[in-house]
């Protein structure tokens, strides 16, 4: 049975901002309790542990130089069926955020938010509706119609290939077989209409859908 019990979880690595993202938190006076974390092996432990209660994840796009929030939603979502996630990020790039849209996050919100953007999305999502702010929203309005959209399976699989990975060695990292990478690989290249590697990688990197070390 789902609790009444309202958790607030904050994932950012950097402190000083979330610490005052808590504060902010805290002023809306809609959580019992707000954890803040920066290790995500940490994060699904602790989700599993309040796997009854009701979870609004605060997740930053950017974690680290392995992966970026957006990530671990997948695993958020499969741990805890009660969680919320709203991506809280600094990117203004149209290509990226839509890239975030993938990932069908309940709320998309900018770091520069204030108090009144904060809590309306709170109140949305807790509506069941979706929200983003008005600044991530004009940035997609403002979307490049040739920018293409990549699924989160073949944003993966581009990141193995951005590393130096083959198509036998991306098979084995993802658990997917030979086929389904190749497949994706021909229809990545097909919409970005490019007739290499290279040239997708390039692209990638060109629209930011892929951020360079």
């Amino acid at each position: 049975m789902l609790s009444n019990y309202k958790l607030g979880i904050i994932v950012d690595n950097h402190r000083l901002f979330a610490d005052s993202f808590s504060a902010l938190l805290e002023k809306t006076g809609l959580f019992d309790h707000i954890h803040i974390e920066s290790d995500t092996n940490k994060l699904l432990q602790f989700l599993i542990k309040n796997s009854r209660k009701k979870v609004f994840l605060f997740l930053d796009y950017y974690l680290d130089n392995d992966r970026v929030g957006v990530d671990i939603i997948n695993d958020v979502r499969r741990l805890n069926k009660n969680t919320n996630i709203i991506v809280v990020t600094t990117v203004t790039n149209p290509g990226v955020i839509q890239q975030i849209n993938v990932r069908t996050p309940e709320g998309i919100i900018s770091k520069v938010s204030g108090f009144d953007i904060i809590l309306d999305c709170i109140q949305n999502v807790e509506r069941g509706k979706t929200y983003c702010c008005p600044i991530i929203k004009d940035k997609l309005e403002k979307v490049d119609a040739e920018v293409v959209l990549f699924t989160s399976r073949q944003i993966e699989i581009l990141k193995c290939f951005a590393s130096g990975l083959s198509v036998p060695q991306t098979s084995d990292k993802l658990h997917i077989s030979l086929n389904t990478v190749v497949t994706h690989r021909k229809r990545m290249m097909q919409k970005a209409d490019c007739n290499t590697i290279i040239k997708l990688l390039d692209y990638a990197y060109k629209v930011r859908i892929l951020e360079r070390n």
